[in-house]
């Protein structure tokens, strides 16, 4: 069970509540609830993220350009794809290659992991999500 979030922050409180009951719930049906984390460097793989992120933009968007037959215009996309595109675009091979060496290096420590637990009990957001507003609005809750 993840008491924390991925990166090791607090929990809001209502998020800490339901996983704290999510583990008694599992508890009395019988499981074995302990706090643990797998062994990831989060700030340390965001590079390689981006990276690979960056790299899989451009190539779909130059496909999706290629088979409408244009080239790329910034017009057709919002201005942090077209950002996310243009550094994909800048990406050397040997660059990808580092990053998805990174992201099997951090699956198999999570792989490792795993070995000793069935499930991983954590939650989807730290902190409830905001309240939904309409454009306009003016920060009123609808």
């Amino acid at each position: 069970m993840m008491r924390k979030d991925h990166v090791g922050a607090a929990l809001h409180p209502e998020c800490l509540t339901a996983v704290d009951r999510g583990g008694k719930l599992c508890e009395s049906l019988g499981h074995v609830v302990e706090e643990a984390y797998p062994d990831l460097d989060f700030d340390e793989l965001r590079p390689s993220i981006r990276l690979i992120i960056s790299t899989n933009t451009a190539r779909n968007l130059s496909k999706r350009w290629q088979m409408l037959g244009r080239a790329p215009d910034a017009k057709d996309v919002e201005a942090v794809t077209c950002l996310v595109f243009e550094r994909g675009l800048t990406i050397t091979g040997v660059a990808y290659v580092e990053a998805i060496a990174a992201i099997h290096a951090a699956g198999r420590k999570l792989a490792t992991f795993l070995k000793r637990y069935d499930v991983i009990l954590s939650v989807t957001l730290p902190a409830p999500p905001p309240p939904r507003r309409r454009l306009g609005d003016q920060g009123a809750a609808r």
